[in-house]
């Protein structure tokens, strides 16, 4: 798969390549695709979400890396990230690459991705384990939306098969619900309709950003033209 340069705003959560071209993110695929959005969450609900999310995946990543003070932890966050480790002691999840992130292109279309976790389950009982895509949650509801984004990291991770669909089916995708009870919600998303759906996504998403900006270019010429006055 071809490497693309790229910036990322993590404010703005934008990809953009050299060449000044901006790449949507999965979770903007499947939103500008058609899917639903969270316009019905409360913003203040939202922002203590992200900021306890934020949190748990720094607390997590140290975990991984043996580095974890846990006397250092805000008591706020310390469930959550004994759930991550009940997580990896259930599974025997080894993480290999953690906050992997990359733009892609499958099939001529790219989009950004921002992985939480991508490694291997079951070496305790194979020696090679399964490849796994993980991503860490620490919302209370499960959404489909969940496994849509794990299918675009399962096809997008620059790894392995060169086709994208066997990418998609060499890859276990788990997502971890992490609760701050220490008990996490593993759900493991094996549907291979996600595959077809984030392609079908991705496909509305470029053809919408790319109408869009004509459209927006149009408009601007109009524009000027009419304020310009008339031409003699």
């Amino acid at each position: 798969m071809k490497k693309l340069e790229f910036t990322f705003d993590d404010a703005e959560h934008i990809y953009t390549l050299k060449n000044g071209v901006e790449v949507p993110g999965c979770t903007r695929v499947i939103d500008t695709g058609g899917w639903d959005t969270y316009a019905n969450v409360r913003e203040d609900i939202l922002e203590r979400k992200s900021a306890i999310g934020k949190e748990v995946h720094r607390a997590t990543v140290m975990f991984d890396h043996g580095s974890l003070d846990w006397s250092s932890l805000d008591p706020r966050v310390e469930g959550y990230v004994r759930a991550w480790r009940f997580f990896r002691n259930r599974t025997g999840f080894t993480p290999l690459v953690s906050e992997f992130r990359s733009v892609c292109e499958v099939y001529k279309r790219r989009f950004g991705l921002t992985i939480d976790c991508f490694g291997k389950t079951g070496l305790r009982t194979t020696k090679r384990g399964i490849e796994t895509i993980v991503e860490k949650k620490c919302t209370v509801a499960k959404a489909r939306r969940h496994d849509l984004q794990t299918a675009g990291y399962a096809i997008g991770f620059p790894k392995g098969y060169a086709s994208a669909l066997a990418r998609f089916l060499s890859r276990r995708r788990l997502i971890v619900y992490l609760k701050p009870t220490g008990i996490p919600d593993i759900h493991e998303a094996d549907r291979r309709e996600d595959y077809e759906i984030f392609m079908a996504l991705l496909t509305t998403t470029e053809f919408k950003l790319r109408e869009m900006k004509i459209e927006r270019e149009t408009t601007c010429g109009i524009a000027k033209r009419l304020l310009s006055g008339p031409q003699i």
